[in-house]
């Protein structure tokens, strides 16, 4: 924490009302002093395995009602008999740590029934693709592992609006340090890795990173050879 309360190394937007759960934490390509964007889990040279599971607390009919051939069969589970208890799960490892999310599930007694879809869990993964594409669970693994399925998104947004806030000459930020914190720790060549998580909340969207180890006022130069109109062109696909 620094003199004014604050915490240097995470960055968020902060909901004004409601709550929803911690956000799941994905790794994301080692910055470098030229900005880049948040990769998530579709970096370039990394493959992800996502594996679609099952999950049971306790029925003993979670095996017998669902098999494995349901869950590669059909993304979507409105006409699986899934049986009180039970559900599936997909699951992706990166970096050493494996992610699982209940794709779906049903209540105590079998009365509820209710589904993360499979579009919810591809954007979770950072894949920019539409699930109704694909009839088969493994036909995902294509687009999750393929690093052109990236857009640009909260990496953009930190970059383009706090860079014109950061004097190159000085290496500090023209204001209070809070306009420039995402953008100097995003292009800071002190960081080494950086973590990035997604939440899905009643109040909008919110994307959370962790740097490890920014310093206040990193020294690096500016993009050089490419205008920024042309940097983000170059990040979208």
């Amino acid at each position: 924490v620094d003199a004014h309360g604050r915490l240097p190394y995470t960055y968020a937007p902060v909901p004004s009302i409601n709550s929803c759960d911690t956000p799941v934490a994905v790794s994301s390509a080692v910055p470098t002093s030229v900005p880049q964007p948040t990769r998530g889990p579709s970096a370039a040279g990394v493959t992800k395995h996502v594996t679609w599971n099952f999950f049971t607390s306790g029925s003993p009919d979670c095996f017998a009602s669902l098999t494995k051939d349901d869950l590669n069969s059909g993304l979507f589970a409105g006409a699986e008999n899934i049986p009180a208890d039970c559900g599936k799960t997909a699951s992706f490892t990166y970096n050493g740590v494996t992610v699982t999310a209940t794709y779906a599930w049903r209540t105590t007694g079998g009365q509820g029934y209710n589904e993360l879809s499979p579009q919810a869990f591809a954007n979770l993964l950072g894949v920019q693709v539409n699930v109704a594409n694909f009839t088969r669970a493994e036909a995902l693994q294509l687009p999750i592992n393929d690093p052109g399925y990236v857009v640009v998104g909260a990496s953009w947004l930190w970059y383009d609006e706090e860079e014109t806030f950061w004097n190159y000459g000085s290496n500090t930020c023209n204001g209070d340090w809070a306009k420039c914190g995402h953008f100097s720790n995003l292009i800071s060549p002190d960081v080494k890795s950086i973590a990035c998580g997604w939440s899905q909340c009643a109040n909008g969207n919110y994307v959370w990173c962790n740097y490890n180890t920014p310093v206040k006022n990193p020294k690096v130069s500016p993009i050089r050879g490419i205008t920024k109109p042309q940097l983000l062109a170059s990040l979208v696909v």
